[in-house]
């Protein structure tokens, strides 16, 4: 594991300016090249705990303590919304899409219907499952 806080120059009108603030460089594992993140503040010791916290959370998600980050977010969503998103997305994806998934009518039911009938055949196919296990 290899970080830095810095800030960073950059070269206008012939004169180097620095950032007002602060970028951590890091490079986690097998990371061929050091990548660059702005925690967003201007005093150092604030940067540097954000920058701990950062490099931290990366750690443990690279040794599997911790599920990544779009996991635990997803995790945190709940089963209607997910589902709401899943029949807008075969909604834009056009009435191909939504044949295979609804039947042959091609129509997709508005998404309060949509995820409450997801969510009872999800149930329904989990029950059969767990059932057969036993």
């Amino acid at each position: 594991m290899i970080f830095s806080i810095e800030k960073r120059r950059c070269r206008r009108d012939g004169k180097v300016e620095e950032t007002r603030s602060y970028y951590l460089r890091y490079r986690i594992g097998d990371m061929p090249v050091d990548k660059c993140k702005s925690p967003g503040v201007t005093d150092k010791q604030v940067a540097d705990q954000k920058a701990h916290k950062f490099i931290q959370e990366r750690e443990r998600e690279a040794a599997g303590i911790l599920e990544p980050q779009a996991v635990r977010d997803s995790a945190r969503k709940p089963l209607a919304a997910h589902l709401d998103d899943y029949v807008a997305d075969l909604a834009a994806r056009g009435p191909q899409w939504s044949r295979g998934a609804w039947g042959a009518a091609g129509s997709l039911p508005d998404k309060g219907v949509a995820a409450s009938l997801r969510l009872a055949g999800a149930v329904q196919c989990q029950r059969r499952f767990i059932h057969r296990l036993r």
